[in-house]
């Protein structure tokens, strides 16, 4: 019987007691590390009822919000977990957030009560008086959570809320929570799942890909804010018995490093941005040649050269995968004995997936991108107070995205967002990913967005944003050199040709680490005129 099957019951519910499987833990088994701290199974199970208990017992409950506006740690596992028990439904945000998006999310879902941590204390007291102000006719209250040795859920009165272990018990298959949108082409869309929809991609990437084990130490570069990670570390180490890293400071290169060697992490959750930055640096043997057992990488497409020189200097598998919010997690992967460059790999089991042309028809052949549909199990059961959206995103039982892929060799090749392409030239689309991929090969290049630009003459053209290497980067030959190289790759296309190069410190990145085009000014779809 496997993990799956083993957590639900006879009645296919989805229980706490039966995701910690209370009794086989002891007081020792690490669940959670943050900085010197350790956090048994035990006591996570302890915290996460007595805030389940103080929630029952506060709200009216099934079906409130209740906002996490809490850094990774301790108190924000033990909120997700314990709003979930509690029949509230949790909706993590970023503690980093500015005011005007957090005043965003908050008119979204209405939520009842809001966790928040000491830091972000002062900020959501000042948008909820400026909603009060205006036309809210809803006052959530604000209840401060903090990392505490002493008490681990860092408020004294939830600390010695007496438990109702009958919440264990307690099913949590309908919508226990909210992850918003990354905001990449609008406003965040707060997109709601069940709890059995992670057991679902436990399933399919959990089992089959990461092949999680009791041992494991698993890390995640992202936030937990972000289904990446809080599916792949939080749920998924929870489910297998294994141990997660959490830690609440910037995911930086450093900070990476030190955590891997400190707690000895056998699977990192990782971004290319992060696995650049690393191989940049000359000591990487943490993760390169340390205890890392696989590397996986999704959030953004991998490119193939960032996969070549991981792949000269580690005998770590460098595993690619695709994902979305609304599909629950990683929904396609390749494996670590199947690593194929430019390939994001094939859909994994229970994901029924297939490609669309602009009309809705099917696409059948492998050399035309299409949008990519999923149908699954668990698939977002819909965008909160947005019945429109939902309405135009599940048509049938499939998940119709903007995501555009094309087949290849039994797989999948990412080509990029719909709204992300660029119309060049002669009205020629052209993928920004792919002009990316040829960049990145230049050992001078960090990181890099392609956009289309309007030039003086009010022609659409190919501009490349480049975050150099190195301290003192030679900025003109760089641009020479990224010019020069796309006309000899595409010799015969010319709307492919780089004609504009900017240099920035870093690229813009919302709270998931994505990067954010729409600041770029980056001109795409049908804003141009023809260069024929």
């Amino acid at each position: 019987m496997n993990i799956f099957e083993q957590v639900l019951d006879q009645k296919n519910e989805v229980t706490l007691a039966n995701v910690y499987a209370f009794g086989a833990y002891s007081d020792t088994k690490p669940a959670l590390l943050c900085g010197d701290d350790v956090l048994s199974y035990r006591q996570y199970f302890e915290h996460t009822l007595k805030l389940a208990s103080y929630l029952d017992r506060k709200l009216a409950l099934p079906g409130c919000r209740v906002m996490l506006v809490i850094e990774d740690g301790f108190s924000f596992a033990i909120s997700f977990f314990g709003t979930v028990t509690s029949g509230a439904i949790a909706v993590p945000v970023d503690p980093l957030i500015g005011e005007l998006e957090l005043h965003h999310m908050i008119s979204v879902v209405e939520p009842t009560l809001i966790l928040a941590s000491p830091e972000s204390m002062d900020k959501v007291i000042r948008v909820i008086a400026e909603q009060k102000s205006g036309t809210a006719n809803f006052s959530p209250e604000v209840i401060c959570m903090a990392d505490s040795s002493g008490t681990r859920i860092g408020n004294a009165e939830i600390a010695k809320q007496e438990i109702d272990h009958a919440l264990a018990h307690r099913p949590m298959n309908e919508i226990a929570y909210c992850l918003f949108s990354s905001g990449t082409t609008g406003k965040p869309k707060a997109i709601a799942h069940s709890f059995t929809d992670l057991m679902h991609c436990a399933e399919a990437y959990a089992a089959d890909v990461m092949c999680l084990q009791e041992s494991d130490i698993v890390m995640a570069i992202p936030k937990h804010t972000f289904g990446y990670a809080l599916g792949g570390n939080l749920v998924f180490s929870l489910l297998y018995k294994s141990t997660s890293v959490l830690f609440p400071e910037r995911s930086t290169s450093d900070r990476v490093l030190h955590n891997i060697e400190k707690y000895g992490v056998t699977i990192l959750l990782a971004q290319p941005r992060i696995i650049a930055e690393i191989l940049n640096r000359e000591d990487n043997r943490a993760a390169t040649r340390g205890n890392i057992r696989m590397l996986m990488s999704a959030g953004e497409s991998l490119s193939e050269s960032i996969l070549a020189r991981w792949t000269a200097v580690s005998d770590v598998p460098l595993v690619e995968g695709f994902g979305s919010t609304e599909v629950g997690h990683i929904f396609i992967s390749n494996h670590a004995e199947d690593v194929r460059p430019g390939i994001v790999g094939k859909g994994l089991r229970g994901y029924e997936l297939k490609l669309i042309d602009n009309d809705g028809d099917l696409i059948e052949n492998d050399d035309i991108p299409g949008r990519l549909c999923i149908r699954c199990p668990s698939l977002f059961k819909k965008y909160w107070a947005n019945p429109e959206k939902t309405a135009e995103a599940i048509r049938e039982g499939w998940y119709i995205s903007s995501d555009l892929f094309k087949r290849r060799d039994s797989g999948w090749v990412y080509v990029g967002r719909h709204d992300d392409m660029i119309k060049t030239g002669c009205g020629e689309w052209v993928s920004p990913y792919e002009i990316e991929n040829l960049v990145l090969t230049s050992e001078a290049v960090l990181e890099c967005a392609a956009v289309g630009f309007r030039n003086a003459a009010g022609v659409v053209v190919l501009k490349v944003i480049i975050v150099p290497t190195g301290e003192s980067p030679d900025l003109e030959a760089i641009e020479a050199q990224v010019v020069a190289d796309s006309a000899a790759k595409w010799p015969m296309h010319p709307h492919k040709h780089i004609k504009v190069v900017g240099f920035v410190d870093a690229l813009p990145r919302g709270s998931t680490g994505k990067l954010q085009r729409s600041q770029l000014e980056s001109v795409t779809l049908n804003e141009y005129s023809y260069d024929c």
